[in-house]
């Protein structure tokens, strides 16, 4: 579920931005957004392992709540963004097999799109996440939430897995 609903914000919030931020402070932004995004990934689960442990899990689930509350109320401030209209449309069909084929085209593209797709495909490990740290690892919501980050601590530090 949370994978479909990725599939279909993501690329909303991506092409919100050049609409929000001037041209020139477009890269800083993109920037600050990546590293504002690893730092969740890293630090979340880390931190809410040891919040499950210590206080149970009512608590992250009402800073999720309170964070989703936010972010709408700052969607909602930013109002409706201008879009560019495309008069000539050769029908959804055609838009999907016209971008097919620029991708296939375009190396660099298609190899990023295999290489994403494989590591999609096989990183459904993380799925078994739980399984480890309960019946393997013995270790608990601490060691969940360190299992959970530890995939980028380990590119962070140089350590690759």
């Amino acid at each position: 579920m949370n994978a479909t609903i990725w599939v279909f914000g993501n690329p909303s919030r991506q092409a919100l931005l050049p609409a929000l931020v001037p041209r020139e402070d477009y890269l800083n932004a993109i920037s600050v957004g990546q590293l504002s995004y690893q730092m969740a990934v890293v630090l979340g689960p880390s931190i809410a392992g040891f919040v499950i442990a210590g206080a149970g899990i009512t608590p992250v689930f009402i800073l999720y709540t309170v964070s989703i509350l936010i972010s709408l109320v700052c969607l909602y401030y930013v109002g409706t963004v201008p879009q560019e209209v495309q008069m000539q449309s050769h029908g959804r069909l055609h838009s999907i097999k016209e971008g097919l084929r620029f991708v296939k085209k375009t190396r660099l593209i298609w190899s990023t799109m295999l290489i994403d797709f494989f590591a999609t495909f096989f990183a459904s490990a993380m799925t078994l996440m739980p399984v480890f740290a309960s019946d393997i690892l013995h270790v608990g919501p601490q060691g969940l939430g360190l299992l959970y980050a530890a995939p980028r601590w380990s590119c962070y530090c140089g350590i690759f897995v």
